[in-house]
């Protein structure tokens, strides 16, 4: 079983349809951007503030806003954590954040992969996306002292 599964955002539709920008191709480019509206043109900044996805927000505020809530949650609450990228010195400094405010505890942590699924039903050239087959994964040096993976 995967954590991946459709959700339609009726809100969205019902706005970007009152906007009249409803159509094919904005469905196209809202699964070219695994569902995030932040890249697309057409959108006001509005919209884009409304429908955030939980990647696109601050994980130090989401804490934050965990941690207060927190004052009127007799045992515990289930908080995830959503980051983008992997770097072990971010993560770090999201969970000592989260024990620095009192977080009892945290749930999931959710990270987004390093690259983008296919999209076999899209063009995704269209909407200017090439992938780079020649790059080559960053290898730890051991004398590097910004080294994520020797911190």
């Amino acid at each position: 079983m995967t954590d991946e599964f459709t959700i339609v955002n009726e809100y969205l539709i019902q706005d970007l349809k009152k906007n009249k920008s409803w159509n094919k191709d904005m469905l196209d480019q809202i699964k070219f951007h695994d569902g995030s509206i932040k890249e697309i043109e057409g959108i006001s900044e509005v919209l884009k503030n409304k429908y955030k996805e939980s990647f696109e927000i601050d994980p130090i505020i989401s804490i934050d806003l965990a941690a207060y809530r927190g004052k009127w949650v007799d045992q515990s609450q289930s908080h995830n954590i959503f980051v983008k990228g992997k770097s072990g010195k971010l993560l770090s400094t999201i969970y000592q954040h989260a024990w620095e405010k009192g977080l009892k505890t945290t749930y999931y942590l959710k990270s987004l992969g390093a690259t983008q699924i296919e999209k076999s039903t899209l063009d995704a050239k269209k909407y200017g996306f090439t992938q780079n087959r020649n790059m080559q994964p960053k290898a730890c040096l051991l004398d590097d002292p910004d080294c994520e993976a020797c911190q």
